[in-house]
């Protein structure tokens, strides 16, 4: 190789591979150099998609074939700016006998280094890397290197500057608060304070343009719209928006790691007025079929009660006490309220006995929840799931056209899901607006008419801070990750959810939420918590006193068979007594 170097032999080899050390899985490039080769099959065939680490190019040859290859680098990058990262991955080595120190080369790459033969490389030696100067020029600079220090860092020391000044081509959709627009220029918003972040990290710039049909991007048969289409046909590097992963997207473009772990919520206005209902507060503790068993109980257990004490054979004379009176005294042991003549008998006593334990817990359970009810705002939800939702019959229901949602309840095998889709599309025809694209004509639906708007919790953070009536349920039926988006199999993909990844776990994410979902003057997120208690709670105070009935049977039984062994006992002994 020096022997033709020596004979100004026009010679070039170009070695790709994935570090300095020389793998076995070397992929080696020869080819003579003439004025009219053309090397762009070669520059193709090293930056392929299937590689999206660095590779590195040796090139030995004469003065006229180092511009030429360089020269033919260079247009080859911005052919192909679109959809590589050749100039950012490849690392030029270049070995000369004709290096003129001075020299001023117009090089796009990011990584270019110049060894001069004509020097001694046994001592400290002299390598001419591509610098990045003041007023983003570019030059050569000397950088004096031991043999036994020589490493990519040492040799191409760019590698430590990110993308080096590289310009992005962004496309964005208005979206407050994640993308707002101040003027024609100027655009801010919590996407782009994270684009803002990542690019001080990755050293890169950017300029951002909207989408050209403002829509997020769907697939019409095979033809993508909106953002997405913009990253397809390469007329963008990078998306930076609200924008979800789905599996159909990530077919066609890269996403980052999310920046944004949301769900999909269902949110609707009350349009009960909590004060018409103030009047049944003294009933809510209880569920009706709560209410309707303690009347029973209350009416068999005076029955019971009546019966023991009228025909139990423990009183000599029958009892004079009224059957209403016994009503009456297990009705004022029901509101903690006794009175006298308790009864004598030992099966009267614990049937009793029971009777009050099994008041003591109503009443205890019933003023532990007035008390809430009287003390928290419990908003009665006309629905509490999809699927109550799904059965009523007063609220319509619908979610933003073009967006995620479409094929998510469209494109589905999960019943429920196909069900909304059913009701979206039925009440479609008599109202468009159900699938309208803007927020505003969503948020007037779900403020004016009963319906419910199917979208996520970062939009209902955003319109129950416009208003406090609007709630959601507590359902959250799918997950919906924020992503940024590339060009399907970007070399970027790996740099960009590093640094997303490091701003999620440093929870600056959490903090431009609260910069820009300011709440003021609502209740809290979520629903308030208060039970009204229902029949299946209080199961087992029922089955308390049915044990107590059966205890008074058996008791009863014994008093009778002792009586009557005792009357039989007393006419023996006065019959004997009298012979």
């Amino acid at each position: 190789m020096q022997d033709c170097m020596k004979h100004q032999c026009e010679f070039f080899e170009v070695q790709w591979f994935n570090d300095l050390s020389l793998p076995d899985e070397l992929m080696t490039i020869e080819k003579e150099y003439r004025p009219d080769t053309d090397l762009s099959t070669i520059f193709s065939q090293m930056d392929t998609s299937r590689n999206l680490l660095e590779f590195n190019v040796l090139l030995i040859c004469s003065e006229d074939c180092i511009n030429e290859v360089l020269n033919q680098g260079n247009e080859y990058e911005k052919a192909t700016d679109s959809f590589t990262s050749f100039k950012h991955r490849s690392r030029w080595l270049i070995f000369t006998y004709q290096w003129i120190h001075d020299r001023q080369l117009h090089v796009h790459l990011d990584h270019v280094t110049v060894i001069d033969l004509n020097q001694s490389l046994t001592e400290p030696f002299c390598i001419h890397s591509l610098m990045w100067r003041e007023g983003r020029r570019r030059e050569f600079s000397c950088r004096w290197l031991e043999r036994h220090i020589i490493n990519p860092e040492a040799l191409f020391p760019n590698v430590n500057q990110g993308l080096n000044g590289r310009v992005f081509r962004v496309v964005t959709k208005i979206w407050p608060p994640y993308t707002i627009r101040k003027n024609e220029t100027v655009f801010d918003g919590l996407c782009i304070e994270l684009l803002e972040i990542i690019s001080q990290t990755l050293n890169f710039s950017y300029t951002i343009r909207l989408s050209p049909d403002g829509q997020w991007g769907l697939n019409d048969r095979g033809n993508w719209t909106g953002l997405i289409g913009c990253l397809v046909r390469k007329e963008a590097d990078l998306m930076v928006a609200a924008i979800g992963i789905s599996k159909e997207r990530e077919d066609v473009m890269d996403f980052t790691f999310p920046y944004l772990f949301n769900h999909g919520v269902a949110m609707f206005k009350l349009r009960n007025n909590p004060e018409d209902e103030k009047w049944q507060t003294l009933l809510k503790p209880f569920t009706l079929g709560v209410l309707a068993c303690i009347g029973a109980a209350l009416i068999t257990a005076g029955v019971i009660y009546h019966l023991i004490e009228k025909f139990n054979p423990y009183y000599t004379k029958p009892p004079t006490l009224t059957f209403w009176y016994r009503i009456e005294y297990l009705y004022g042991a029901l509101l903690a309220h006794g009175c006298g003549n308790l009864p004598e008998d030992l099966a009267g006593r614990m049937f009793v006995g029971c009777w009050w334990v099994f008041c003591i817990v109503l009443a205890a359970s019933y003023s532990g929840t007035l008390i809430a009810t009287l003390a928290v705002n419990i908003e009665q939800y006309p629905f509490e799931t999809l699927d109550e939702m799904l059965e009523q019959n007063n609220y319509r229901w619908g979610c933003m056209g073009n967006t995620l949602f479409i094929p998510l309840f469209s494109n589905t095998s999960n019943t429920r899901f196909k069900a909304i889709w059913d009701g979206i599309v039925q009440f479609n025809l008599t109202n468009p607006a159900v699938l309208s694209e803007t927020i505003g004509e969503q948020f007037n639906l779900v403020q004016n008419e009963e319906y419910v708007f199917l979208g996520d919790e970062s939009i209902y953070e955003d319109l129950s801070r416009k208003d406090c009536q609007i709630k959601v349920l507590k359902e959250r039926y799918f997950s919906i990750d924020f992503a940024f988006g590339l060009q399907n199999n970007s070399p970027y993909t790996g740099q960009f959810s590093q640094v997303s990844l490091m701003i999620l776990e440093s929870h600056l994410v959490e903090t431009l939420r609260r910069k820009w979902w300011r709440r003021e003057a609502c209740a809290a997120f979520h629903q308030a918590e208060s039970k009204t208690i229902d029949l299946a709670s209080l199961q087992s105070v029922f089955y308390f006193l049915l044990v107590g009935l059966f205890l008074a049977a058996i008791t009863l039984l014994v008093e009778f068979l002792s009586h009557s062994n005792y009357n039989k006992f007393l006419l023996k002994f006065v019959k004997k007594r009298n012979e």
